[in-house]
């Protein structure tokens, strides 16, 4: 049985992909806004995730909730040019990734302080597929050692024990497979 870890960053990789592939189709993310005027922002637009803060005054009743949202790319470009202008006109570094934190006059909420994270969905696609690519690894070797006559867990040649315990590492798991 795989690891929750390895199942769970499995299901995480899938939906990020779905949203990966939505991205370049429309832009979308979900917006928390918090207590005293201040907003966390998970943005997706073609292919690259925006993690933005900001404070933003949005009033108090709508403090304490979160909002999704779905905009067309050409207006969420035109933000994210805003959220990640250097100065020179730049929004994007090398391989898909920049960041930009500081007062911003463009928005049309006027002048406020903003903070941006952009990278690339694959970077986090492929870090989530690494505990089932792990866990996969760690199956393998094991069924070829047992299959081998060897320990699992040491690697110890076992063909000549009779013996259940590993004389190398005392270990029980070197039981053949049964098959069905």
């Amino acid at each position: 049985m795989p690891r929750p870890s390895a199942i769970l960053s499995t299901l995480l990789a899938i939906l990020l992909a779905f949203s990966w592939q939505r991205s370049h189709t429309s832009a979308h993310g979900i917006i928390l806004l918090l207590d005293g005027g201040r907003a966390w922002g998970v943005g997706f637009v073609e292919g690259q995730i925006l993690l933005t803060a900001t404070d933003i005054k949005f009033g108090p009743r709508r403090a304490w909730s979160a909002e999704t949202f779905a905009a067309p790319i050409a207006e969420m470009n035109d933000l994210r040019a805003i959220l990640l202008d250097d100065g020179n006109g730049g929004t994007r570094g090398k391989w898909n990734f920049a960041a930009h934190a500081g007062q911003t006059t463009r928005l049309p909420t006027g002048p406020s302080w903003t903070g941006t994270f952009a990278f690339p969905h694959w970077l986090v696609i492929a870090l989530l597929l690494l505990p089932p690519l792990l866990w996969l690894k760690s199956r393998l070797t094991r069924t070829r050692r047992i299959r081998a006559g060897h320990c699992p867990a040491c690697n110890y040649d076992l063909r000549a024990s009779a013996d259940k315990l590993c004389p190398e590492c005392g270990s029980r798991e070197h039981l053949p497979i049964k098959k069905a």
